[in-house]
């Protein structure tokens, strides 16, 4: 696993061929961060933000928190979730251990984690909420599931936050 930095308040862990992202933390204070759960890492680095991390940085600024930390359920980099779904065990592993961490993290530091992993996630859902459980965080999403599986909207479908706003999930 590869750790870069761009700044001492930005980095990310990716896998040797950087193809996939494990975790991806922003910090602009001291204080709490809020934990960003979802589907698969699309374009945003350590340098660089794309528009679904945008919308978690703006929720972490609203809720008056330091920064962010991005873990998603599948590590490949990709704005297609097909190729995502199939990695392999060693990437599985590899993603679900740094889950595991940054969940472990989040519950001894007290962050807000909130989940968005929309509905191409289902088919990890049981495995996270079990991590969660294990980890002991509370659970946040933006506004209502979805209807068809029940799973936490994803923040590029959440609309603005009248309309979806975040509360906690009692999983």
């Amino acid at each position: 696993m590869i750790q870069k930095s761009a700044t001492h308040r930005t980095e990310a862990w990716y896998s040797d061929d950087e193809r996939h992202r494990f975790d991806l933390h922003w910090r602009w204070g001291d204080g709490r961060l809020l934990v960003g759960w979802l589907l698969n890492p699309s374009t945003a680095t350590e340098i660089v933000l794309d528009p679904t991390v945008r919308r978690i940085m703006v929720e972490a600024d609203r809720l008056k928190l330091d920064g962010f930390r991005i873990i998603n359920l599948y590590a490949l980099r990709s704005s297609k979730v097909g190729p995502a779904l199939r990695e392999t065990i060693a990437i599985r592993e590899a993603n679900e251990g740094r889950i595991v961490e940054v969940l472990s993290e989040a519950a001894r530091e007290g962050w807000p984690v909130l989940a968005g992993w929309g509905e191409s996630g289902r088919h990890k859902q049981d495995w996270a909420l079990a991590a969660a459980r294990g980890a002991g965080v509370e659970l946040h999403r933006f506004g209502d599931l979805t209807k068809a599986n029940r799973t936490p909207r994803h923040p590029s479908r959440s609309g603005d936050g009248d309309r979806h706003p975040y509360v906690r999930w009692d999983y």
